[in-house]
């Protein structure tokens, strides 16, 4: 049945078939968009990952479109970050005249609205996590999950419950399949086929890095603005340079910008001082309903008084904004998939203009170390996915380098203390502490590519953009959370020797 299928498809819409891609929809494709909805059509279930700006989204419209004149599917169902659904949308009016829904509402009304007779239900994860029994039950002939690395912790609840919708045919759209780990391209293709790629014990995930990132996250917040984590201060020097830089471009010509920080609290900052000054902005950060986000991108693309569009890591991912053309990153993300998710909204088909991308680095901290870190991770999803090389192995003596800067950061005499253990119950006491102390300063929107998972139930901190400091507390103080981090990257270095 597969081969008659590949077969029916190649005849009629291969090189040499007797049907054009212009009669699927009202939009011309280019020759590697054909051949990528082809693909999806004939592999049934399949992972897309073009990078970013090349149109994996009209692809997974066209693939559904295909599906529907030739196998006769009735019901198409499009799982997407929360800012994309409005887009999503958008698009496939743009492009066909098939019916669509955009699942919202209370339970009760989401569960009608499920029963409807649409081509097309577009829908959010945590949306779609809630209502997996009632999504299940309507049985859609094909899903779409579009930014999909939202299920590549699979302890998560979300991952969990997408993974049990029930389909014919699946479509996943990421230009990003691994970020940071192996594991997450297994849980990634785990959507598609379970049993693909083996037993998970061939992917065994890292056990210490997790108390790693978080100590080192708090010193990348420092790195922004003291305010980040203490409400009682403010130093920074970003937020001075970044304004002189967005003066300039508008004095000397129409030029529209990007601002991006990891931080909901620093892009807070920088919206203040843009009130100050009188320059138009648009900002999007987690707690933006989904309704008002088409609003946003699209007063920022079509307004010419509004020259900055400010945004946490909320809007990194599949809006398009190429009417700016100067990106400014106020802060690196340890994952180079962020920072091009970032780049990807501005240098993208439809781009005419030069593209110009500034990396804010504060002088001797560890956001130094980070350019070395991006390279090993880069290197990591080349071999993977792109025929490099098939061992990457990160030296004892970076290890000992970011130990030094380190210890330049902090006082001596925490450097000298002795490095030792954690008992069982002291990580879940700091886990719980930690918790309280990042939420505030993390962005609220859903599981992101930068959440910071804290418990092994798959439990993940995500920020609420409010709440206060936890600057009074002596064990979470900054001072004692780096403390912590030298303790852990000292048993690291210790392990490896």
């Amino acid at each position: 049945m597969k081969r008659i299928m590949i077969r029916h498809i190649d005849n009629r819409y291969g090189e040499n078939g007797t049907h054009a891609f212009s009669e699927l929809m009202k939009a011309r494709l280019y020759s590697f968009q054909e051949e990528g909805i082809r693909f999806a059509a004939k592999a049934g279930r399949c992972l897309l990952a073009d990078d970013m700006g090349l149109g994996k989204t009209i692809q997974g419209i066209g693939t559904a479109e295909l599906l529907k004149r030739e196998y006769g599917i009735t019901k198409v169902l499009i799982i997407c970050p929360t800012s994309l659904k409005y887009q999503w949308k958008s698009e496939i009016e743009k492009f066909t005249g098939s019916s669509i829904r955009v699942i919202e509402g209370l339970p009760h009304k989401r569960y009608e609205q499920y029963q409807g007779d649409e081509l097309y239900k577009i829908v959010s994860y945590h949306t779609a996590s809630n209502d997996v029994d009632e999504i299940s039950s309507t049985f859609p002939d094909l899903v779409i999950l579009d930014e999909a690395q939202r299920i590549k912790n699979f302890l998560t609840k979300t991952s969990r419950n997408i993974k049990r919708i029930p389909s014919t045919y699946a479509l996943v759209l990421t230009g990003t399949p691994l970020e940071n780990r192996l594991e997450e391209l297994y849980s990634v293709v785990q959507f598609l086929d379970p049993f693909i790629l083996g037993p998970y014990h061939g992917f065994l995930p890292e056990k210490d890095r997790q108390r790693l990132m978080i100590n080192l996250n708090m010193m990348r917040m420092v790195c922004d603005s003291s305010y980040i984590l203490d409400q009682e201060s403010r130093h920074d020097t970003k937020v001075d340079e970044l304004m002189s830089i967005i003066q300039e471009v508008i004095s000397e010509g129409d030029e529209k910008m990007v601002v991006f920080s990891q931080w909901e609290r620093m892009t807070r900052i920088v919206a203040m001082e843009l009130e100050k000054l009188g320059i138009g902005y648009k900002y999007l950060h987690g707690g933006v309903p989904s309704v008002k986000r088409e609003e946003l991108f699209m007063g920022f693309n079509r307004d010419p008084e509004i020259r900055v569009f400010l945004s946490t890591d909320a809007g990194g991912t599949g809006l398009n904004l190429q009417s700016a053309s100067i990106m400014v990153n106020l802060d690196i993300p340890w994952n180079p998939a962020v920072l091009e998710q970032r780049i990807g909204r501005i240098h993208r088909m439809g781009q005419k203009k030069k593209v110009s991308v500034i990396n804010m680095v504060s002088a001797g901290t560890i956001e130094h170390r980070m350019t070395e870190v991006l390279k090993f991770k880069s290197s990591l999803a080349e071999g993977i996915l792109d025929h490099g090389e098939d061992v990457i192995f990160l030296e004892e003596s970076k290890f000992k380098k970011l130990m030094d800067t380190v210890e330049w950061m902090v006082p001596e005499q925490a450097v000298e203390e002795k490095v030792t253990v954690a008992a069982e119950e002291d990580m879940i006491s700091e886990k719980k502490d930690l918790k309280g102390v990042l939420e505030p300063a993390l962005s609220s929107d859903e599981i992101g590519p930068e959440s910071l998972t804290l418990f092994d139930e798959g439990e993940t901190v995500t920020g609420t953009g409010t709440g206060a400091g936890a600057e009074d507390d002596d064990e979470t103080s900054p001072e004692q959370l780096i403390k912590n981090g030298i303790r852990l990257i000292g048993n690291l270095v210790k392990n490896l020797g």
